[in-house]
């Protein structure tokens, strides 16, 4: 039976991903390798590991797994995960930033500056502004393909 960490401490994935797995951790955890739970299993590979949630479950909840690899194909969400992991603090300030001048708009004008910024990212791939566009487009999800 994994050690399960006070809610209060728990990380969640910071970002709404197509095809998250948030959802489905209980049947997910059903279905997880014996020697996870027996703690002989010291290594997790997550070949597309998205918004993280199964990362972020197994990682809190089996101590026996000592070293990580994640990956993904996608190489802005690698980008901003790796900014999040090396240097949170400007992320977020970068996120308070958008934050307030999205706030200060009218809600009218609110849709033209998530364009603006949607232009801004296109060019430099900041980490917060995927984030800001995360949080803030139809449904929290984010798109790269042409339907988007």
């Amino acid at each position: 039976m994994p050690v399960i960490a006070e809610k209060s401490t728990l990380a969640k994935p910071f970002l709404k991903w197509a095809g998250g797995k948030t959802q489905l951790l209980d049947e997910i955890e059903q279905r997880l390798p014996h020697g996870l739970s027996a703690g002989k299993i010291d290594t997790y590979v997550e070949p597309f590991v998205g918004g993280g949630a199964v990362f972020f479950y197994i990682a809190q909840n089996y101590p026996s797994i000592k070293r990580f690899y994640l990956f993904d194909v996608n190489q802005d969400l690698v980008n901003c995960d790796n900014a999040v992991k090396a240097n949170v603090e400007s992320v977020i300030n970068d996120l308070k930033t958008l934050e307030r001048k999205f706030l200060a708009k009218k809600n009218s004008s609110r849709k033209d500056f998530y364009y603006h910024i949607r232009t801004e990212f296109n060019a430099d791939r900041s980490p917060a502004k995927l984030i800001f566009l995360n949080k803030t487009c139809y449904n929290g999800l984010y798109g790269v393909n042409r339907l988007f």
